[in-house]
Protein backbone atom coordinates (compact mmCIF):
# COMPACT_ATOMS: atom_id res chain seq x y z
CA UNK A 1 0.00 0.00 0.00
CA UNK A 2 1.03 3.16 -0.62
CA UNK A 3 0.01 6.44 1.44
CA UNK A 4 1.21 10.54 0.74
CA UNK A 5 1.51 12.58 3.66
CA UNK A 6 2.85 15.78 4.59
CA UNK A 7 6.01 15.19 6.65
CA UNK A 8 6.17 16.33 10.25
CA UNK A 9 8.32 15.08 13.33
CA UNK A 10 6.72 11.71 14.17
CA UNK A 11 7.26 10.43 10.32
CA UNK A 12 10.65 11.68 10.40
CA UNK A 13 11.57 9.35 13.54
CA UNK A 14 10.10 6.36 11.44
CA UNK A 15 12.15 8.00 8.23
CA UNK A 16 15.12 7.83 9.71
CA UNK A 17 14.75 4.17 11.07
CA UNK A 18 14.67 3.36 7.27
CA UNK A 19 17.84 5.40 6.37
CA UNK A 20 19.87 3.87 8.86
CA UNK A 21 19.37 0.60 7.58
CA UNK A 22 20.64 1.71 4.33
CA UNK A 23 23.36 4.31 5.16
CA UNK A 24 24.46 3.60 8.83
CA UNK A 25 23.58 6.29 11.56
CA UNK A 26 26.83 9.10 9.80
CA UNK A 27 24.41 9.62 6.75
CA UNK A 28 23.09 13.25 6.44
CA UNK A 29 19.65 11.36 5.93
CA UNK A 30 19.98 9.54 9.07
CA UNK A 31 20.20 12.75 11.30
CA UNK A 32 16.68 14.39 12.43
CA UNK A 33 18.22 17.43 13.42
CA UNK A 34 19.26 17.67 9.50
CA UNK A 35 15.92 16.14 7.99
CA UNK A 36 13.93 18.67 10.41
CA UNK A 37 15.46 21.55 9.12
CA UNK A 38 15.08 20.07 5.10
CA UNK A 39 11.70 19.00 5.48
CA UNK A 40 10.08 21.18 7.80
CA UNK A 41 11.25 24.82 7.31
CA UNK A 42 11.60 24.93 4.02
CA UNK A 43 10.34 28.49 2.81
CA UNK A 44 8.80 27.13 -0.19
CA UNK A 45 6.00 25.28 1.58
CA UNK A 46 5.31 21.88 3.02
CA UNK A 47 7.05 19.34 2.16
CA UNK A 48 5.13 15.76 1.59
CA UNK A 49 6.22 12.04 0.68
CA UNK A 50 4.53 9.04 -0.87
CA UNK A 51 5.18 5.95 2.13
CA UNK A 52 4.92 2.38 0.63
CA UNK A 53 4.46 0.06 2.97
CA UNK A 54 4.34 -3.75 4.01
CA UNK A 55 1.53 -4.25 6.78
CA UNK A 56 2.18 -1.37 9.19
CA UNK A 57 5.89 -1.97 8.35
CA UNK A 58 7.49 1.33 6.26
CA UNK A 59 9.46 -0.22 3.64
CA UNK A 60 9.97 2.84 1.13
CA UNK A 61 9.65 6.22 0.49
CA UNK A 62 10.15 9.30 -2.09
CA UNK A 63 10.04 12.77 -0.52
CA UNK A 64 9.12 15.66 -2.47
CA UNK A 65 10.21 19.16 -1.73
CA UNK A 66 8.80 22.12 -3.13
CA UNK A 67 10.72 25.05 -4.96
CA UNK A 68 9.88 28.51 -6.58
CA UNK A 69 10.65 29.28 -10.27
CA UNK A 70 10.31 32.47 -11.92
CA UNK A 71 10.74 34.25 -14.98
CA UNK A 72 9.43 37.02 -16.74
CA UNK A 73 6.35 35.01 -17.44
CA UNK A 74 5.93 34.86 -13.23
CA UNK A 75 6.65 32.54 -11.20
CA UNK A 76 5.59 28.32 -10.15
CA UNK A 77 5.55 26.11 -7.98
CA UNK A 78 7.59 22.48 -8.55
CA UNK A 79 8.89 19.73 -6.83
CA UNK A 80 12.25 18.02 -6.54
CA UNK A 81 11.77 14.31 -5.83
CA UNK A 82 14.74 13.16 -3.24
CA UNK A 83 15.32 10.77 -0.56
CA UNK A 84 13.83 7.71 -3.09
CA UNK A 85 14.71 4.39 -0.77
CA UNK A 86 13.16 1.10 -0.65
CA UNK A 87 14.37 -1.29 2.02
CA UNK A 88 16.73 -4.15 0.57
CA UNK A 89 14.95 -6.71 1.52
CA UNK A 90 11.43 -5.64 -0.39
CA UNK A 91 13.62 -4.31 -3.71
CA UNK A 92 11.53 -6.07 -6.42
CA UNK A 93 10.12 -5.15 -9.99
CA UNK A 94 6.88 -4.44 -8.62
CA UNK A 95 7.80 -2.31 -5.66
CA UNK A 96 9.38 0.35 -7.49
CA UNK A 97 6.64 1.45 -9.41
CA UNK A 98 4.04 1.04 -6.73
CA UNK A 99 6.06 3.69 -4.70
CA UNK A 100 6.41 6.31 -7.50
CA UNK A 101 2.92 5.79 -9.13
CA UNK A 102 2.08 9.15 -7.71
CA UNK A 103 5.18 10.62 -8.73
CA UNK A 104 2.98 12.91 -11.64
CA UNK A 105 0.63 13.68 -9.55
CA UNK A 106 0.60 17.53 -7.33
CA UNK A 107 -2.27 19.31 -7.57
CA UNK A 108 -0.21 22.40 -6.06
CA UNK A 109 2.50 22.29 -8.63
CA UNK A 110 3.12 22.85 -12.12
CA UNK A 111 7.07 21.63 -12.33
CA UNK A 112 8.90 18.23 -12.07
CA UNK A 113 12.79 18.34 -12.25
CA UNK A 114 15.49 15.84 -11.01
CA UNK A 115 18.66 14.47 -11.40
CA UNK A 116 18.83 10.84 -11.31
CA UNK A 117 22.44 8.59 -10.79
CA UNK A 118 23.45 6.40 -13.15
CA UNK A 119 21.93 3.40 -11.24
CA UNK A 120 18.07 4.74 -11.57
CA UNK A 121 17.94 6.39 -13.89
CA UNK A 122 16.98 3.52 -16.18
CA UNK A 123 14.51 3.36 -14.23
CA UNK A 124 12.68 6.39 -14.94
CA UNK A 125 13.01 6.26 -18.49
CA UNK A 126 11.92 2.76 -19.10
CA UNK A 127 9.38 2.02 -16.34
CA UNK A 128 8.00 5.58 -15.49
CA UNK A 129 8.53 7.05 -19.22
CA UNK A 130 10.28 9.95 -18.23
CA UNK A 131 12.58 11.80 -21.11
CA UNK A 132 15.60 13.46 -20.28
CA UNK A 133 15.52 17.39 -21.17
CA UNK A 134 19.14 17.44 -20.90
CA UNK A 135 22.67 17.14 -19.32
CA UNK A 136 24.18 19.18 -16.49
CA UNK A 137 27.50 20.99 -17.78
CA UNK A 138 29.83 19.56 -15.15
CA UNK A 139 32.76 22.57 -14.83
CA UNK A 140 36.14 22.83 -12.53
CA UNK A 141 39.83 22.46 -12.71
CA UNK A 142 41.94 20.04 -11.17
CA UNK A 143 44.31 21.31 -8.67
CA UNK A 144 45.86 18.08 -7.41
CA UNK A 145 46.25 16.32 -11.32
CA UNK A 146 48.02 13.04 -9.74
CA UNK A 147 44.76 12.69 -7.37
CA UNK A 148 42.42 13.34 -10.00
CA UNK A 149 43.53 10.83 -12.46
CA UNK A 150 44.78 8.21 -10.26
CA UNK A 151 41.66 5.80 -11.16
CA UNK A 152 42.08 6.89 -14.87
CA UNK A 153 45.60 6.64 -16.11
CA UNK A 154 48.19 4.28 -15.38
CA UNK A 155 49.92 4.85 -12.30
CA UNK A 156 53.31 5.70 -13.47
CA UNK A 157 51.81 8.67 -15.34
CA UNK A 158 50.47 9.60 -11.92
CA UNK A 159 53.72 9.83 -10.72
CA UNK A 160 54.90 11.92 -13.06
CA UNK A 161 51.88 14.40 -12.64
CA UNK A 162 52.64 14.37 -8.88
CA UNK A 163 56.06 16.06 -9.75
CA UNK A 164 54.25 18.33 -11.83
CA UNK A 165 51.88 19.29 -9.30
CA UNK A 166 53.60 22.05 -7.41
CA UNK A 167 54.46 24.09 -10.39
CA UNK A 168 50.53 23.37 -11.74
CA UNK A 169 49.35 24.80 -8.91
CA UNK A 170 51.47 27.59 -8.96
CA UNK A 171 50.91 28.50 -11.95
CA UNK A 172 46.82 28.29 -11.22
CA UNK A 173 47.48 30.46 -8.08
CA UNK A 174 49.20 33.05 -10.23
CA UNK A 175 46.39 33.23 -12.75
CA UNK A 176 43.89 33.46 -10.05
CA UNK A 177 45.56 36.49 -8.15
CA UNK A 178 45.32 38.41 -11.53
CA UNK A 179 41.64 37.37 -12.07
CA UNK A 180 41.33 38.31 -8.43
CA UNK A 181 42.75 41.91 -8.31
CA UNK A 182 41.09 42.84 -12.45
CA UNK A 183 37.58 42.72 -11.18
CA UNK A 184 37.02 45.97 -9.65
CA UNK A 185 34.87 44.47 -7.21
CA UNK A 186 34.82 44.06 -3.46
CA UNK A 187 34.48 40.57 -2.34
CA UNK A 188 33.42 40.29 1.89
CA UNK A 189 32.02 37.26 3.68
CA UNK A 190 29.95 39.22 5.95
CA UNK A 191 26.27 38.14 5.06
CA UNK A 192 24.49 41.61 3.59
CA UNK A 193 20.40 42.89 4.36
CA UNK A 194 17.71 41.05 3.55
CA UNK A 195 17.15 43.76 1.28
CA UNK A 196 20.48 43.58 -0.64
CA UNK A 197 19.51 40.02 -1.13
CA UNK A 198 16.09 40.36 -2.76
CA UNK A 199 16.97 43.31 -4.53
CA UNK A 200 19.71 41.08 -6.40
CA UNK A 201 16.89 38.36 -7.13
CA UNK A 202 14.73 40.69 -8.71
CA UNK A 203 16.70 40.81 -11.43
CA UNK A 204 15.64 37.39 -12.41
CA UNK A 205 12.19 38.42 -11.94
CA UNK A 206 13.24 39.08 -16.10
CA UNK A 207 15.08 35.96 -16.95
CA UNK A 208 14.11 34.46 -19.94
CA UNK A 209 13.97 31.19 -18.66
CA UNK A 210 12.88 29.39 -15.52
CA UNK A 211 15.16 29.95 -12.63
CA UNK A 212 14.96 28.89 -8.96
CA UNK A 213 14.35 31.48 -5.78
CA UNK A 214 17.17 33.60 -4.81
CA UNK A 215 15.57 35.25 -2.36
CA UNK A 216 16.94 36.11 1.26
CA UNK A 217 14.34 33.81 3.07
CA UNK A 218 15.42 30.97 0.55
CA UNK A 219 19.60 32.37 1.14
CA UNK A 220 19.18 32.22 4.65
CA UNK A 221 17.19 28.42 5.05
CA UNK A 222 19.76 26.94 2.34
CA UNK A 223 22.99 28.19 3.07
CA UNK A 224 23.11 29.48 6.96
CA UNK A 225 20.12 27.89 9.07
CA UNK A 226 20.90 23.81 8.09
CA UNK A 227 22.48 21.61 11.06
CA UNK A 228 24.88 19.57 9.12
CA UNK A 229 27.03 21.63 6.09
CA UNK A 230 29.09 24.58 6.24
CA UNK A 231 28.90 26.93 3.12
CA UNK A 232 31.71 29.70 2.44
CA UNK A 233 29.45 32.33 1.14
CA UNK A 234 31.33 35.40 -0.59
CA UNK A 235 29.71 38.49 -1.78
CA UNK A 236 30.48 40.86 -4.65
CA UNK A 237 29.88 44.63 -4.14
CA UNK A 238 30.43 47.53 -6.87
CA UNK A 239 30.05 51.20 -5.84
CA UNK A 240 27.93 49.83 -2.89
CA UNK A 241 26.39 47.49 -4.33
CA UNK A 242 25.49 43.89 -4.33
CA UNK A 243 26.00 42.36 -7.62
CA UNK A 244 26.86 38.77 -7.26
CA UNK A 245 27.24 36.11 -4.49
CA UNK A 246 29.20 32.40 -4.78
CA UNK A 247 28.29 28.93 -1.95
CA UNK A 248 31.07 26.64 -2.09
CA UNK A 249 31.47 24.09 0.29
CA UNK A 250 34.22 20.86 0.41
CA UNK A 251 33.27 17.55 0.25
CA UNK A 252 34.40 14.04 -0.35
CA UNK A 253 33.68 12.39 -3.72
CA UNK A 254 35.37 9.50 -5.51
CA UNK A 255 37.84 9.59 -2.26
CA UNK A 256 38.86 12.83 -3.69
CA UNK A 257 38.56 16.15 -1.52
CA UNK A 258 36.32 18.73 -3.52
CA UNK A 259 35.75 22.48 -3.13
CA UNK A 260 32.24 22.32 -4.78
CA UNK A 261 30.41 25.17 -5.75
CA UNK A 262 26.80 25.44 -5.52
CA UNK A 263 25.80 28.59 -7.05
CA UNK A 264 27.00 31.71 -8.21
CA UNK A 265 24.20 33.95 -8.55
CA UNK A 266 25.56 37.33 -10.66
CA UNK A 267 23.22 39.96 -11.81
CA UNK A 268 21.97 39.77 -14.98
CA UNK A 269 24.00 42.38 -17.29
CA UNK A 270 26.82 42.43 -14.81
CA UNK A 271 30.29 42.15 -16.61
CA UNK A 272 31.85 38.92 -16.78
CA UNK A 273 34.67 40.03 -14.20
CA UNK A 274 31.98 40.00 -11.57
CA UNK A 275 31.53 36.13 -12.00
CA UNK A 276 35.49 35.69 -12.43
CA UNK A 277 36.50 37.20 -9.36
CA UNK A 278 33.96 35.46 -7.41
CA UNK A 279 35.37 31.80 -9.30
CA UNK A 280 38.74 32.52 -8.79
CA UNK A 281 38.47 33.76 -5.19
CA UNK A 282 36.93 30.21 -4.88
CA UNK A 283 39.75 28.21 -6.76
CA UNK A 284 42.40 30.73 -4.40
CA UNK A 285 40.23 28.97 -1.64
CA UNK A 286 40.15 25.54 -2.75
CA UNK A 287 44.06 25.85 -3.11
CA UNK A 288 44.26 27.03 0.62
CA UNK A 289 42.09 24.33 2.01
CA UNK A 290 44.26 21.80 -0.06
CA UNK A 291 41.70 20.32 -1.95
CA UNK A 292 42.22 18.30 -4.80
CA UNK A 293 40.15 19.53 -7.45
CA UNK A 294 36.79 22.76 -7.92
CA UNK A 295 33.94 21.57 -9.49
CA UNK A 296 30.53 22.58 -9.99
CA UNK A 297 27.71 21.59 -11.95
CA UNK A 298 24.80 23.65 -14.47
CA UNK A 299 22.85 23.56 -16.75
CA UNK A 300 20.46 25.55 -18.74
CA UNK A 301 21.45 29.41 -20.27
CA UNK A 302 20.41 31.29 -17.89
CA UNK A 303 22.60 34.47 -16.30
CA UNK A 304 23.13 32.09 -12.84
CA UNK A 305 23.93 28.59 -15.02
CA UNK A 306 26.22 30.25 -17.26
CA UNK A 307 27.92 32.21 -14.75
CA UNK A 308 29.38 28.90 -13.38
CA UNK A 309 30.59 28.21 -16.97
CA UNK A 310 33.30 31.32 -16.88
CA UNK A 311 37.10 30.75 -16.72
CA UNK A 312 39.22 29.99 -14.57
CA UNK A 313 36.92 27.03 -14.07
CA UNK A 314 36.86 24.68 -17.69
CA UNK A 315 34.53 22.46 -19.23
CA UNK A 316 35.01 18.66 -18.46
CA UNK A 317 34.90 16.48 -20.88
CA UNK A 318 31.93 14.12 -20.44
CA UNK A 319 34.23 11.09 -20.47
CA UNK A 320 35.53 12.52 -17.38
CA UNK A 321 32.44 12.41 -15.59
CA UNK A 322 31.24 9.64 -13.19
CA UNK A 323 28.03 10.47 -13.79
CA UNK A 324 25.62 10.81 -16.90
CA UNK A 325 23.55 13.86 -14.96
CA UNK A 326 20.67 13.61 -16.63
CA UNK A 327 18.15 16.55 -16.18
CA UNK A 328 14.34 15.33 -15.77
CA UNK A 329 11.85 17.57 -16.28
CA UNK A 330 8.13 17.94 -17.00
CA UNK A 331 5.48 20.62 -16.56
CA UNK A 332 2.40 19.45 -14.71
CA UNK A 333 -1.26 19.73 -14.97
CA UNK A 334 -2.46 22.83 -16.68
CA UNK A 335 0.86 22.91 -17.94
CA UNK A 336 1.40 19.71 -18.94
CA UNK A 337 1.06 19.58 -22.85
CA UNK A 338 3.44 22.68 -23.07
CA UNK A 339 6.74 22.31 -24.56
CA UNK A 340 10.55 20.71 -22.82
CA UNK A 341 10.46 23.02 -19.77
CA UNK A 342 12.94 25.74 -20.24
CA UNK A 343 14.47 25.69 -16.59
CA UNK A 344 17.83 26.41 -15.58
CA UNK A 345 19.77 24.63 -12.31
CA UNK A 346 22.45 24.41 -10.33
CA UNK A 347 23.34 22.40 -7.30
CA UNK A 348 21.53 25.02 -5.28
CA UNK A 349 18.34 23.50 -6.59
CA UNK A 350 18.67 19.81 -6.02
CA UNK A 351 19.12 18.28 -3.10
CA UNK A 352 20.59 19.54 0.11
CA UNK A 353 24.28 18.13 0.22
Amino acid sequence: MTDRIVINNEIINELIKLSVTEYGNEAAVSSSSHLRWKYLDNPSGPTYADILYQGSQIIGRVVYTPREFVSKDGSLRAVNPIDVLIDGSYRSPANFPQLMQGIRHHDQSQLIYFSPNNVSAPLYEKLLKFRPVGTFTLSGIPLRLDRVLSNRVPKWICSVLGVFGIPWRGLVRGVVKLLRLGGKVSLVSNQPSAADLDSLNSYFLESPVWVGDRSSTFHQWRFYDGPRFIYRVRYAFSNNELVGYLVARIADFEEMRAAVILDCVVRPGSSSRVSRALLADAVNWALLERADLVATLSYGSSAIATALRRFPLLRIPKKMSPQEMAVLAEWLNEKRDNEDPDISLTLADLDVF
